[in-house]
């Protein structure tokens, strides 16, 4: 069955079609909501809230449309919100990874004495 007449199943009142729209969805939610947030709990949170939002809407979904840019799009909005809460941090790509030993990506590669420069200063002396 495709997702249009699901949602035209579930707008007459078959309030369980839509766990046909869950079942195809819910990878594609759940990856983009973990990407965002790198956080497995917080990523099956925004999942379910995405799903619950596009059911409570589904009145105005447009049928020009694909509905997994609509939810994808429902997603964003929710992972932008908790955002601008400050429910979710920013993970920057510069911020050190630490492991059991060290810190990896922590200070950048010293290039100043290059293998050639030691071995040119060596036989100088």
């Amino acid at each position: 069955m495709d997702d249009l007449k699901i949602i035209e199943s579930c707008l007459l009142g078959n309030t369980q079609a839509f766990s046909q729209l869950i079942d195809s969805y819910k990878n594609m939610v759940y990856n983009l909501s973990y990407r965002m947030s790198n956080n497995p709990h917080e990523a099956e949170d925004i999942s379910q809230e995405a799903f619950l939002r596009a059911f409570q809407s589904l009145a105005h979904f447009n049928p020009s449309y694909k509905f997994s840019t609509w939810l994808y799009q429902i997603t964003l909005n929710i992972i932008r919100d908790r955002f601008k809460k400050k429910e979710l941090n920013y993970v920057s790509l510069d911020t050190p990874v630490e492991t059991d030993d060290s810190e990896l990506y922590h200070q950048p590669a010293d290039f100043t004495n290059n293998p050639e420069q030691i071995i040119d200063q060596q036989e100088k002396t």
